[in-house]
This record gives C-alpha cells, sequence and structure tokens, in this order.
C-alpha cells in the first residue's frame, strides 16, 4: 500500500515536472528579446541638425530600449538555471520511478516463485505421503503373508502331532474297548478297563492341548517378531523417503534462488539501461534546449552591444 502512494506521488511529481519540461523543451519560439521589435535604424539618423533637444527625445526611449533588454537577459540567465533544476528534478524523479518500478519487479517476481516453492512443497508432501503409504502397505502384506506361512507350517505340525497322538496306543485302546464290549466283566474289572482308557485319552488330550499351546505361544512371538521387523522397516522406509523429500525440496529452493538471481541481475541490467537511456535523452535535449537558448541570448546580446554602439557612433556624429 505504502508502496502504490509513493509511486502515485512520483507519478504525479513527473507530470508537474514534465509540463515544466515541456514549456523549456517546445516553447523556446516564445522567448522574444525587446531588440527583435526594435527599429535599431532610428538611432542611425544622418542630420546637420544638432539639437539637444533632438539628442534628449533620442536619448529616453535609447535607456528604455537598454533597460529592457537588459532586463530581458537577467531574466533569462535566472531562467537558465530554474530550468537547470527542473531538468535535474525530472531525471531524479524518473530514476525514483524507475527504482520503484525494478523494486515492485523483483517483490512481484519474489513473490511467484514463493507460490510456485509452497504449491512443488504441498505437491511432493502429498507424492511423499502417497508413496510412503504405498510401500508400508507392501511391508504389512509381506509381514502377513509371513505370518500366514508360519500358520500353515504349524498347522500342518500340529495335524501330524495330533495324528502320531491319536495313533499311539490305539491298540491298547482297542483292546480295552473291545474287553468291555465283548466279555462279561465283573463292574471292577469294566470300571478298571474305562480308568485305563479315560487315562490315555486324558494323556492324549494333555498332549495335545500343550502342544496346541507351545504353537500359539510360538506363533504369538513370531507375531510379535514380525510386527518389530515391520515397524523397523516402515520407519526405515519413511526416513529415506522424507529425506529424499527434503532433498528435492532444499534443490527445488535453489533453484527457484538462482531464478531469482538471474531475474534480479536480468531486472537491474535493463533498470541500468532504462536510466542511462533517459538521461542520454535528457541531456541531449537539455543540450538542443541550451544550445537555442544561449543561441538566442547572444543574439540578444550582440543587438544590445550594436545598439549601444550604433547610438554612441550616432551621437559622435552629430555632436
Amino acid at each position: 500500500m505504502l508502496r502504490e502512494i509513493i509511486s502515485g506521488l512520483l507519478i504525479v511529481l513527473i507530470l508537474i515536472t514534465g509540463f515544466f519540461a515541456y514549456i523549456i523543451l517546445f516553447d523556446v519560439k516564445e522567448i522574444k528579446s525587446p531588440s527583435m521589435t526594435l527599429n535599431k535604424e532610428q538611432y542611425n539618423i544622418e542630420t546637420d541638425i544638432n539639437s539637444n533637444t533632438i539628442k534628449q527625445n533620442l536619448l529616453s526611449p535609447f535607456i528604455e530600449s537598454v533597460q529592457a533588454q537588459e532586463d530581458w537577459l537577467e531574466f533569462h540567465q535566472k531562467a537558465d538555471q530554474e530550468y537547470k533544476n527542473i531538468l535535474s528534478k525530472v531525471g531524479v524523479n524518473q530514476d525514483l520511478l524507475f527504482i520503484e518500478e525494478y523494486k515492485d519487479d523483483l517483490e512481484h517476481k519474489r513473490e511467484q516463485l514463493d507460490r510456485d516453492f509452497q504449491e512443488y512443497k504441498e505437491y511432493i508432501n502429498n507424492i511423499t505421503k502417497k508413496e510412503i503409504e504405498y510401500y508400508s502397505s507392501l511391508v504389512e502384506y509381506e509381514m502377513e503373508q509371513s505370518l500366514e506361512n508360519l500358520r500353515k507350517k504349524y498347522d500342518e505340525e500340529f495335524a501330524e502331532f495330533e495324528k502320531q497322538v491319536q495313533a499311539a496306543n490305539r491298540n491298547e485302546l482297542l483292546n480295552y474297548r473291545l474287553k468291555l464290549e465283548t466279555l462279561d466283566l465283573k463292574e471292577a474289572e469294566a470300571e478298571n478297563y474305562r480308568n485305563k482308557i479315560e487315562e490315555i485319552e486324558s494323556e492324549k488330550s494333555i498332549k495335545i492341548n500343550n502342544k496346541l499351546n507351545e504353537i500359539y505361544y510360538t506363533l504369538r512371538i513370531k507375531r510379535e517378531e514380525l510386527e518389530k521387523e515391520k515397524e523397523e522397516k516402515i520407519s526405515k522406509l519413511e526416513k529415506e523417503f522424507i529425506r529424499g523429500k527434503e532433498n528435492q525440496i532444499e534443490q527445488k529452493k535453489l533453484e527457484l534462488e538462482n531464478v531469482l538471481t538471474l531475474f534480479q541481475k536480468n531486472r537491474y541490467a535493463a533498470l541500468k539501461k532504462q536510466m542511462n537511456e533517459f538521461k542520454a535523452v535528457l541531456n541531449q535535449e537539455s543540450s538542443d534546449l541550451f544550445q537555442k537558448r544561449n543561441a538566442i541570448q547572444e543574439i540578444v546580446q550582440n543587438d544590445l552591444e550594436s545598439l549601444k554602439k550604433d547610438y554612441i557612433d550616432s551621437t559622435e556624429e552629430r555632436n
């Protein structure tokens, strides 16, 4: 906001000084000297009359003309300095406008590159997040597959163990059951056989349950190990991707800084060129202006000197 106000004030100042410059550069033709309209021949009158009255009549307009001429010269000599001051201000104010434009361009370029950098960071963060999610899911799948393979392995192992346990003491159990079914046993003998059968079945169940608990415990340990391994892999994976992301962001930052540096360098060169070209034009126009003004003032000065000389010569001749 402050920059816009300053730019506005500078533009107004340039318009004002430009107006004066227009007057200076294009209205030279309006500079008129009294000598340009003065009938100098009246001071070259040749006559045999030598009268104080005539001399007095001639002296009064001469003095007035000379005074007017000298006043005109003095005024325009002072005006020349004012014109130089105005032209100097025109150059300074134009330089200020060029510099303000240069600063605005740099600020806009910096803002644009900042937006580009933020957009790139958002883009690379999203890409990295998706990559981490994807590869983490692969690690998850790998862990689940490993765990599933372990389950299958232990299921097969358990099935084989259970088969072996069930096969053990099969003949003994069959013998006890046949005796219970075919023989006319006393209650005590039958109870003994039933107890033996129950004892054997109980031992089998205990063995099977112990094996099952052993497998569950082993699977739990293996799962914890796989879970820890998975977390380590994912953590390592995240660190690698984040490190890669940070490297890319840093590389992008350096790239954009180089872009800004190059833009600033080129814009500064353009600024210097603009300022030098404007100064060259202004100096040339100023030189042309003052050459014209000096030529006119030289004419006026010569007219004034000639006017005085002609009057003196004519006066001497009359005397």
